[in-house]
């Protein structure tokens, strides 16, 4: 694990953004609401069929990736028998939540992950579904995350997702490093 080059991709994330940078993820924000929007629409997810109930349609995959806490890493990991470094470097990424604040989450389908702090302007993607969901199925289910658990397509709710600081990211990595 590059210890550096996550110290830089942290340092750059916290840096001021330029006028120009901060429209062009506004205007990410609003394509990706709008382009949510007309996503989850090809789906008969619950909240098109008037349901109170999850229809395992796989909308949430497209909609929002998984949000991880260290303790759901390890259960992950046990789960798909790897390690925990083996579960960051390849299917997981750095957030960043807002100022300062990250959370970690599950990369999409076609995002590269090598253990790193997702640019800004890639969350919004919607290119690709979460990297767990294959024909339609999570393959994580049993253990998802609790993000996961609770997200319910079909009403607005606010899941309050782990979040950490970049010395307890690191202090985590470098723990599951040795």
């Amino acid at each position: 694990m590059n210890f550096e080059k996550l110290k830089k991709d942290f340092e750059e994330n916290e840096r001021k953004l330029d006028l120009h940078e901060a429209m062009y993820l506004n205007l990410s924000y609003f394509n990706h609401k709008n382009n949510v929007s007309e996503l989850v629409n090809k789906f008969d997810n619950a909240e098109k069929l008037n349901k109170n109930e999850c229809t395992k349609c796989g909308a949430c995959c497209w909609k929002m990736p998984c949000s991880f806490s260290f303790e759901e890493i390890k259960r992950v990991a046990e789960f798909i028998e790897i390690t925990e470094k083996a579960l960051f470097m390849t299917l997981l990424t750095i957030n960043p939540y807002s100022d300062k604040i990250y959370n970690i989450i599950g990369v999409r389908q076609h995002q590269i992950c090598n253990g790193n702090v997702l640019p800004k302007s890639e969350f919004y993607s919607l290119i690709s579904p979460c990297k767990f969901l294959k024909d339609n199925k999570c393959l994580i289910h049993e253990v998802k995350p609790k993000t996961s658990r609770l997200f319910k397509c079909w009403e607005e709710t606010d899941i309050n997702s782990p979040k950490y600081s970049k010395e307890e990211i690191l202090e985590y990595l470098k723990s599951i490093n040795e």
